[in-house]
């Protein structure tokens, strides 16, 4: 048994009980609200976000809580806090979860001081579930199949790249021309795009920078991270879940250690 064995337990388990939450409003006709004029929020967002907080609240007491729909000062004071914190975000994906084309997941992990530790995502429309921890591995259950192990591996062929549905960037087009990639996979969902990092159907996602939050990136971080992916931010730099501001203000970019270090080069050519 790892000395993580419980976290990783929690945070499947949180990470399922909001997939069935959100999987059941899905279903059906739910309210859309706005929190900006380009972010949308559910009432899925809201009833997963409330059962995973008390949830983790009742199993780690001491442990400090930065989920998506919370209170952003609350957000705020437990990540600068320090130490502990999980990180929440109970659909990521929320305009893919209106549109109803699948591409959303459900994500809680752990930062340790700072550092991506565990994490787990549930994307309930594709009946899949990833999960680990750093120095623990990372796994896979399709439709609730046995696990499989998550590792990275070096491209043979041509990279295969994954890039954001909704939002086109110059920087992104620079480094697929760059590496010799002809077409980028869309996909919704930044924990959707790490994961299939994860778990070698891609091999390449880069986000130069934009609005993503830290709890968009910490889960899929650590999965990616266990499974043998280097991860850092668009300056290759590591990310900090860590001090006050809640912005992943400098993006991910996550690859396969040799497939990283060529597209962190073509960002800086890019700039």
């Amino acid at each position: 048994m790892s000395k993580l064995t419980r976290e990783i337990l929690v945070a499947r388990e949180a990470a399922s009980l909001g997939a069935k939450i959100i999987d059941e409003i899905y279903a059906q006709d739910f309210a859309v609200d706005w929190k900006g004029a380009d972010d949308p929020v559910t009432t899925a967002d809201r009833a997963a976000n409330q059962a995973i907080v008390a949830l983790l609240r009742e199993r780690f007491p001491d442990d400090s809580v930065c989920a998506e729909e919370s209170g952003e000062d609350d957000n705020r004071a437990a990540v600068a806090r320090g130490g502990r914190v999980w990180f929440v975000d109970p659909v990521d994906g929320t305009k893919e979860f209106i549109a109803k084309n699948g591409e959303f997941c459900v994500m809680v992990g752990l930062a340790i001081d700072g550092v991506a530790t565990v994490g787990a995502v549930v994307a309930p429309a594709w009946k899949r579930a990833l999960w680990g921890a750093v120095g623990e591995g990372a796994f896979e259950s399709r439709e609730g199949s046995s696990p499989t192990p998550l590792v990275v591996r070096a491209p043979s062929d041509a990279i295969r790249m994954v890039a954001s549905r909704s939002r086109p960037d110059a920087r992104v087009e620079h480094v697929a021309r760059t590496l010799g990639i002809d077409r980028a996979r869309p996909c919704g969902s930044v924990g959707l795009k790490v994961a299939l990092v994860a778990a070698c159907e891609a091999d390449l996602y880069v986000l130069p920078s934009g609005g993503a939050k830290l709890w968009d990136s910490l889960a899929p971080h650590a999965i990616a991270n266990a499974a043998g992916a280097t991860v850092t931010d668009a300056r290759g730099e590591a990310i900090r879940y860590a001090g006050v501001d809640l912005a992943l203000g400098h993006g991910i970019v996550v690859a396969h250690p040799t497939v990283h270090a060529r597209a962190i080069d073509a960002l800086r050519s890019a700039s």
